[in-house]
């Protein structure tokens, strides 16, 4: 019962928005990692309005799920929320691997891939604003897991062996 592809009075009235990779809140200048070359937070806009990149569409959410924590200056109420409903989404766990969590090694100090060195403490906390499933996510744990999680000692969440 759909009557082809007449877009409803609503969509043409109303300009579409372009994405806007921080909502209300402020761009700052800091470098991230796009397409594996370093790219600055304020130029994804050129990318947005170039692509006509609509805001709302899944293209704009992944962009500012990657890059929202590293580009954006004060949250705004609207990307506040977009971030809570990541974080119900289950927070990035550095040293949770196969449903089990393991200890942070706090004090041993990485060095991620943009050269910045941190420790696992203070980088296992930063993950936590990213979603669980986000490529940010997983790449951290491949690459730090060994040298940040002592996969060695008895699992946090679970004290006694469980024979399986």
């Amino acid at each position: 019962s759909s009557s082809g592809n007449t877009p409803s009075p609503h969509q043409i009235s109303e300009f579409p928005t372009t994405c806007s990779l921080c909502g209300d809140a402020g761009v700052n200048s800091n470098s991230v990692s796009y397409n594996g070359r370093p790219y600055p937070c304020n130029g994804f806009q050129d990318v947005f309005d170039l692509n006509a990149i609509q805001d709302g569409s899944d293209l704009c959410l992944n962009f500012r799920q990657e890059y929202f924590s590293s580009c954006c200056t004060g949250q705004s109420s609207d990307t506040q929320e977009s971030q809570e409903t990541y974080q119900k989404e289950a927070p990035c766990l550095l040293c949770f691997l196969k449903g089990k969590e393991y200890e942070v090694a706090r004090d041993v100090t990485v060095t991620l891939s943009d050269g910045a060195e941190q420790t696992c403490l203070a980088l296992s906390q930063s993950l936590l604003d990213i979603p669980k499933l986000s490529e940010q996510c997983t790449e951290a744990k491949v690459t730090l897991f060994m040298e940040c999680c002592d996969a060695e000692a008895v699992p946090v969440t679970q004290q006694s062996p469980a024979r399986s």
